[in-house]
């Protein structure tokens, strides 16, 4: 079901972002190795390292705390907010971290996008999705907790909206809604200005603008840019597998 939700979600903003002359002149102008990279990703990161990595935890768990599976009972809305709000702290911190000199290299081509669109969600590096605490954070309550129902509601949100905020949404021509929502989610304009070549950094969470509010990295009040991210001349293969900066 939740998948299936997820599913449902990308190829709704692939409709909606195909709707628009001026979005679909953008996706035609797109280059092959643009298209490869950012498809690469998808299904790498949307499918390939979930899976992948969250049946090599479990049996890595089985194997040292076998006492521990399903051993965690907790109310659905605990579990929820779990996934939903403390990891999302988490990857908070994951985030302002692959921006930091050390780990910008294994960062920077998900900002190589010039447009937002809902494509450019998973274009990464491919093994770049290691580093990313949801794979691991998923797999272990996944496996700990008696009923994960409220997890993987919440996972399920996450994922959908990651999609949405990187798609061309602009919802400034309703205020009210654009205040309301704003106050509590991280809101498209919002990431458009995380993904912004400005030389600010910030807005580095994913559900909650709580986060970036909080210690001071919450870049607000403005429109999103035209224009985003940064040039790369990197060959596809180097982009896919070791896109170090020289």
């Amino acid at each position: 079901m939740s998948s299936a939700l997820t599913f449902a979600a990308f190829w709704g903003l692939v409709a909606f972002t195909a709707a628009s002359p001026a979005r679909r002149a953008w996706l035609r102008a797109r280059l092959g190795k643009e298209w490869a990279l950012d498809l690469t990703g998808l299904l790498v990161q949307g499918v390939i390292v979930p899976l992948a990595g969250g049946v090599a935890l479990a049996r890595l768990l089985a194997t040292l705390m076998p006492a521990a599976h399903r051993s965690v009972a907790v109310p659905w809305l605990v579990a929820f907010a779990l996934s939903f709000v403390a990891i999302d702290y988490l990857y908070y911190w994951n985030h302002r971290l692959l921006h930091t000199r050390a780990l910008w290299r294994f960062h920077f081509v998900h900002h190589t996008s010039r447009r937002m669109d809902v494509f450019v969600t998973s274009r990464n590096t491919l093994w770049t999705s290691a580093l990313i605490v949801y794979v691991w954070a998923n797999g272990l309550f996944g496996y700990l907790l008696e009923d994960p129902a409220g997890y993987i509601a919440g996972a399920t949100l996450t994922s959908i909206l990651d999609l949405a905020r990187h798609a061309p949404i602009d919802l400034s021509r309703w205020p009210a809604l654009e205040r309301a929502l704003g106050s509590a989610l991280v809101l498209p304009r919002d990431h458009a200005n995380h993904h912004a070549d400005t030389g600010e950094h910030g807005n580095y969470g994913a559900n909650l603008s709580v986060w970036d509010r909080l210690h001071g990295t919450y870049l607000g009040g403005r429109r999103a840019p035209d224009v985003l991210g940064i040039r790369s001349d990197l060959p596809l293969a180097r982009a896919l597998f070791w896109p170090r900066v020289d």
